[in-house]
């Protein structure tokens, strides 16, 4: 008898269409509210509204956290952890030739991205492996077991959810898009 034991998962929640054309006009005019300033996490033209003072969330009390709340506590679930809530918020947008840096959101329990405005020449946002031990394996194919990393093309409307500590990046893809607009969020329990 063979079995395999899948061991130390890691779970991404991918949703797509999770928000409408529509919801995404509505927090589009937020954004141009918002105070846009160079963050170090990207390369090239892009900007965001990240403040690293926690309790930031420029949508709080709305309806769209209501939504991701319960999405979040969702996957809060399947983690197997105390249910979370955002705490933080902030707007990336790119502009063509730039590039996200690799990195992640530890302390933040889960974190997210809500894509608001994205196109086909949208640079994708890869997640890699955190076993540091797996380029030793040299795989002869690539499996769901000895992947590097993985990747998703959101589209407009798509909410990504994953363990805040997970390193991210678009892995040195320049995006080609005119305009990249991603809402992030970082949660807390």
């Amino acid at each position: 008898m063979k079995n395999n034991i899948n061991l130390f998962p890691t779970t991404i929640k991918h949703v797509s269409n999770f928000i409408n054309t529509n919801e995404i006009n509505e927090i589009l005019s937020l954004v141009n509210n918002l105070n846009i300033n160079t963050h170090s996490a990207f390369l090239g033209e892009a900007a965001s509204s990240y403040k690293a003072e926690k309790n930031d969330n420029f949508f709080k009390d709305s309806s769209l956290e209501k939504k991701l709340n319960l999405i979040i506590s969702e996957y809060s679930d399947d983690l197997g952890i105390k249910n979370c809530f955002i705490e933080q918020s902030w707007v990336n947008i790119q502009k063509p030739n730039s590039e996200l840096l690799r990195h992640n959101h530890s302390p933040s329990p889960i974190s997210g991205g809500l894509y608001l405005k994205v196109d086909d020449k949208s640079s994708k946002i890869f997640f890699y492996n955190p076993n540091p031990f797996m380029k030793i394996m040299n795989p002869i194919k690539s499996t769901y077991n000895n992947n590097s990393y993985f990747y998703i093309k959101p589209k407009n409307g798509d909410l990504i959810l994953f363990p805040g500590w997970l390193e991210h990046s678009s892995n040195r893809e320049l995006n080609q898009s005119q305009e990249r607009i991603v809402l992030s969020f970082n949660t807390i329990y």
